[in-house]
Order: structure tokens, then sequence, then C-alpha cells
């Protein structure tokens, strides 16, 4: 699941593999390797896509909190 080029965020697509495969025991430097990103792009999601029912990684969640972190720093509008 290499990417060509490295865009600025992680898509639900990667997001689901790295949850498939943290259930696995797969390190933070594996799935930088597998993405095509750094490292720490990947223990940041991780830490931040942890839900707070469960200490375990969730697609979902993840991307549901980053939805709302895009919604919290855009401008507000002119008009």
């Amino acid at each position: 699941m290499k990417t060509q080029t490295r865009r600025a965020h992680l898509s639900i697509e990667e997001r689901s593999f790295i949850m498939s495969d943290r259930i696995r025991g797969s390190s933070c430097c594996w799935f930088a390797a597998q993405l095509g990103c750094s490292p720490s792009t990947i223990s940041r999601e991780v830490r931040r896509g942890v839900s707070e029912e469960c200490s375990i990684y969730q697609a979902r969640t993840a991307q549901q909190a980053y939805r709302i972190r895009r919604m919290a720093v855009r401008r507000a509008r002119k008009l």
C-alpha cells in the first residue's frame, strides 16, 4: 500500500490500514515505510486516534477527530 507522492493528510484508507496492522503489533517505522511518510506522523496519528472508551486505535474515531480539528481551524467568512 505504498503511495507515489505524499499528501498533507492521511486518508481513511490509510487509517484503516494502520488500524488493521496495529492489531498485529506492527511498528510506527514499518507503517511509515509502507505509507511513505514520517514515523512521527504515524505516532501522532495513533495517539490522536485512540478512543476514550478503549485504548485501541480506531480508524473511524481518528477520521472524526481529524474532521473536527479541520473545522476548528478554518477561517471565518467575511460576508
